[in-house]
């Protein structure tokens, strides 16, 4: 199938235009899927789309939840508080929440899973960022 220039580094397949010519609009945000590859041995590296969506369809889709890690010490009543306020600060886009307790003493840890989703926001982020609180984000 022929392909159109529209940059001096890009090209577009016309299945391509097909299917995801209406995301085409100059200042639409996009979620664009893809994998990188080469046709043969020694030719350039070509990214091929495997789907596009509009990135407010993809919100609250992409992360499953947060673990926390903590340790023992350093689960007090205003964490409690903080966590608390932050499950009650939003309905939407809710993960799970996972709280990993490190005893260093015993160098044991315990995750623990809790009954309740949390908003996986950029407040909570930059909330355990200040709080000098390690985490990982589980993606969908």
């Amino acid at each position: 199938m022929p392909a159109k220039k529209i940059h001096e580094n890009a090209t577009v397949k016309l299945p391509d235009f097909i299917d995801y010519g209406k995301y085409g609009v100059i200042g639409t945000p996009l979620l664009i899927h893809g994998r990188y590859g080469r046709r043969f041995r020694n030719s350039d590296v070509r990214f091929q789309i495997t789907g596009i969506k509009l990135l407010e369809e993809a919100k609250g889709q992409l992360v499953n939840g947060i673990t926390i890690n903590i340790n023992a010490d350093k689960v007090t009543e205003n964490f409690h508080g903080i966590i608390n306020d932050m499950i009650k600060s939003s309905t939407t886009n809710r993960g799970d929440l996972f709280l990993r307790v490190r005893d260093t003493e015993l160098n044991r840890s315990v995750k623990l899973a809790s009954g309740v989703k949390i908003p996986i926001t950029k407040n909570l982020l930059d909330t355990l960022d200040e709080m000098e609180m390690d985490y990982e984000v589980m993606r969908g």
